[in-house]
């Protein structure tokens, strides 16, 4: 008979012409001690990539844990991921990001309350690589950044982020998918988050995982402050787009907050000329408002 405390797992990888990142996360996987204590399938769904990234992951099929190609082209992020879905078949599914890292005993941190039946879902720990951690980060940039090691473990209702996340394959019977109009591709962002809402929806319970560790290695060009007000533009019409159509992330004040949240704005750049010239990073004020 198996291992009971074994499961059988899909971690799945959707890059798109990144392959230099997604090199340095297959290999990191490589490590048995990320994955060890469970039977693990590694899939990389190809998003329509015209780099090396076939040949980077066909470099690794005789390697310690085995990737699988897929490729799809059509749509962004969130087909991408549907995608992986629809050619994996394990009772348990990770997502992670082609751009991070886990460190030991990852898996066995993201695994554990799904089978413990704690949660249905969870988000793990991810938190910036060393060389893009600034001491002017704070919560606001940070999320923005796919970020949540600065959230306190106590929040009742975590989002799940797809750099680091997981669930039984069950919840797809309540919730089939992704919505494509949203991630990057789409409307940029919010895919993870309406996830979240519709297992909420759905009576299932989203945790935490905080002993699931990775660091995110994203590109420092995110640091910089036209990228951040670029990815709040992107964040306000998610946000907006899971209103209208799903009737969630309700906010019957919206309009009357958009009046203010201008006003502030043309005050905030009144009292501060020099903002304009700021090239990392954004001000906290600027974010808050």
């Amino acid at each position: 008979m198996g291992d009971q405390n074994q499961a059988s797992v899909d971690i799945i990888i959707c890059t798109r012409d990144r392959c230099e990142d997604l090199t340095a996360t297959i290999e990191n996987l490589q490590r048995p001690e990320v994955t060890q204590g469970h039977a693990v399938t590694l899939t990389v769904v190809d998003n329509g990539s015209s780099d090396a990234t076939r040949q980077v992951v066909q470099e690794h099929n005789g390697s310690y844990l085995p990737a699988r190609y897929h490729y799809h082209r059509e749509g962004g992020l969130a087909s991408a991921r549907n995608a992986g879905l629809a050619v994996t078949d394990q009772p348990w599914v990770v997502f992670i990001d082609d751009d991070v890292r886990p460190q030991a005993g990852w898996l066995a941190a993201m695994i554990e309350p799904l089978m413990a039946r704690r949660f249905d879902a969870v988000v793990g720990t991810i938190r910036p690589a060393e060389h893009l951690r600034r001491q002017w980060m704070g919560t606001a940039i940070a999320s923005a950044l796919a970020l949540n090691n600065h959230e306190p473990i106590t929040n009742a209702t975590p989002n799940l982020i797809g750099a680091n996340m997981a669930f039984r394959r069950a919840v797809l019977e309540h919730v089939p998918g992704f919505d494509p109009q949203l991630d990057p591709g789409g409307l940029g962002y919010g895919g993870d988050t309406l996830f979240s809402m519709q297992l909420g929806e759905a009576g299932l319970k989203v945790g935490r995982a905080s002993d699931a560790v990775v660091d995110h290695h994203f590109h420092a060009d995110r640091l910089l402050r036209e990228s951040l007000l670029s990815s709040a533009k992107g964040f306000a019409r998610s946000r907006r787009y899971i209103n209208r159509t799903y009737g969630l992330w309700l906010d019957e004040w919206e309009t009357c907050k958009l009046l203010v949240v201008l006003i502030k704005l043309g005050l905030f750049y009144a009292g501060h000329p020099l903002a304009f010239k700021q090239r990392e990073g954004c001000s906290l004020s600027l974010i808050h408002i």
